[in-house]
Parts: C-alpha cells; structure tokens; sequence
C-alpha cells in the first residue's frame, strides 16, 4: 500500500483574507488621492477666486488713491461750468469722491435699481469717485469769442487724444480749477465749449463766471499762468443684487448710449465686476483741522466734509461656495494721494 503525499498550498481562507488585506490597501491610497485631489481644487479656487478679487481690490486703490486729482495735481475746489451740474451725478465733483454708508439717501441721478440697473443690497456701502484722465494737455492759448463761446488751442506738440464732442473736462492752473463741457473737437488741436451745446451745456448767461463760484475761482479767463486740460473719470461702486446673490458693480458716465447721452436710464454703464460677494463697509479717517488727524475712522454719514478725508478703509468680504472655497475677507486702507502731503 503507497503512502498519500500530502498536498500543501493556499487555503481558501487565506486567499480571502489577502484579497480584503488588498483591498483595503487600494482604498486607503484611493483615500488619499481624493483627499489630495480636493485640497488642491479648495486651494485652486480660492487661489483663483482670491486673484481675481485682488484685481478689483488694486482697481478700487486706484480710484481711492486719485480721487479728486486734476492736471494740475492738487485735489481742492472745482468751479463747475456744467448748467446744474449738481443734478448729475457724474458732474457734481464736490471734493473728489462721496461715500454713503448703508441707509444714506443716494444722488437722485444715480437711479438704482431702474431701466435694468440692479437695486443696492441692503446693509452694503457706495462710493462716488471723481478724478482727471491720465492723458493731460498743455492749453497754448485761449480765444474767448463772446460771453457763450470760446476755444482753447492745444499746444502744436500734442493731440487731443481720446477727447470727444460733448465730454466733461478739467482746465486748471496753479490758482483755480473748472469743470466745463467740450462742445466740439476740432482739427489742430482746437477744443470748442459754449452755452446752448448738446445737455446739460455749459452755464447760462455770463459763461465767464462759474454757476457757483468758490474762492478763488471767480473768473474762468486763463491768464498768463500755466494751464492744463484733461478729460474726467467719474464712477460709482456699489453691492447689487444680481438675481442669483450679490456682485459688486462700478457704474460710469456713458455720453453714447441708446437714445441720446442723457435719456433716463441712458447715461450710465453699469458693469459687474465681481460676483459671490457678501459685504462691501467703507470707513474714512478725516483731517480735523489742517495737519491735525482724527483719532478714529468714522462712517459717511458722520462727515460733513469729504474735502477733509485723507484715508479710506475698505472691508470686502466674499462668499465661498459651501463646499471648497471658504468666506473670506479682504481689508484695504488707502491713502487719498492727492490729500497726503
């Protein structure tokens, strides 16, 4: 009788137990995977939602930074020429910029939420900003044809750029400034203005005196001092509802929109420039007397005087998406360059 060779090899149970052992090996490394593929998306996006607010945050530093600036590089007062120029919102300079805290009554001619302009979120804050165009003009002489009418000749060297019939310019020297409309722009470097052109004009009757006259600017005659042109920039930032949750949006003059430059609802741009915002808070740090600051930052409608505010702090907080991005905030104070000496 042959003896049975006993056989050796893997049992069943050792079979299942390598598999699950296997297996759980493949879910711990999937495990990983996925958990480093969501921190990357997380940080992807916020890194992408994080640049992209950074260059509405630097656009809004600017604006902040050159706030009220003129050719002729001092922020002060400016003698408008523009007829009821305080009726527009985009003419009435003041002193450069005006903020409205949350509750504040807006210019009338802002018109939010009419003629497809989102309404302001509740709770949120706005800002006007008034400044000259980089593109500066030296004026080689003035010809004053009568009481409503003149020209001003651009020095031979230089073109008038980008300036259009009908746009709002800055003409200052070292004593005053004015705000006027361009009535036509003319070859050779002539710039026409006068009483009676495309609305709102210039001021009637005497085109001579501004319609409000501030110290200093008594007369609009250049005289013998050096005098700069420039074009103006005006636009206003505020939180609106876009439907779907909050954006911030910049609103600007638009001279060339549908029926005429100033039908209702036609004299404005009105642009989105970020979405998935939560908040937007404005506090401003005043001069109490020249030289003198204030010892704390204070809400627009405690000031009386924007002529005397030197810095502006902006608290901007953005919505996350639930899941992978986060809320976050962005703080920013902002010297107004042109009231810093």
């Amino acid at each position: 009788m042959k003896a049975t060779k006993r056989q050796s090899g893997v049992s069943l149970i050792e079979i299942m137990l390598s598999t699950l052992l296997g297996l759980m090996l493949v879910v711990v490394v999937i495990s990983v995977f996925m958990s480093n593929i969501m921190t990357y998306n997380q940080n992807g996006g916020l890194a992408r939602v994080q640049e992209g607010a950074r260059i509405i945050i630097n656009s809004l530093v600017s604006e902040v930074s050159a706030a009220g600036s003129t050719p002729c590089g001092f922020r002060g007062n400016v003698a408008s020429l523009i007829n009821n120029g305080s009726n527009y919102w985009w003419s009435d300079w003041g002193a450069g910029l005006r903020g409205y805290e949350q509750g504040d009554t807006l210019h009338a001619s802002l018109r939010i939420g009419e003629n497809g302009i989102p309404v302001q979120v509740p709770g949120t804050d706005a800002i006007i900003f008034h400044t000259s165009t980089s593109e500066i003009l030296p004026i080689a002489s003035q010809v004053v044809t009568n009481t409503n009418q003149g020209s001003f000749f651009i020095d031979s060297i230089h073109d008038t750029g980008d300036l259009k019939a009908d746009d709002l310019v800055i003409v200052c020297n070292f004593v005053r400034t004015i705000l006027l409309q361009v009535d036509s722009v003319l070859p050779g470097g002539e710039l026409k203005y006068r009483n009676g052109g495309a609305a709102p004009s210039n001021c009637p009757p005497d085109f001579l005196n501004p319609c409000a006259p501030s110290p200093n600017h008594t007369k609009f005659l250049i005289d013998t001092l050096p005098n700069m042109l420039g074009g103006v920039s005006s636009s206003f930032w505020y939180v609106g509802d876009n439907g779907d949750g909050k954006s911030l949006y910049r609103m600007e003059r638009n001279k060339t929109a549908g029926n005429g430059p100033f039908g209702p609802g036609k004299d404005v741009n009105v642009e989105e420039v970020i979405s998935n915002l939560e908040d937007f808070q404005l506090e401003y740090l005043r001069e109490t007397s020249p030289g003198v600051l204030a010892t704390n930052y204070v809400t627009a409608n405690l000031i009386t005087d924007w002529s005397s505010v030197v810095t502006v702090r902006m608290v901007i907080t953005f919505k996350g998406n639930g899941r992978d991005i986060p809320d976050f905030e962005w703080r920013r104070t902002v010297a107004v360059r042109n009231m810093v000496e």
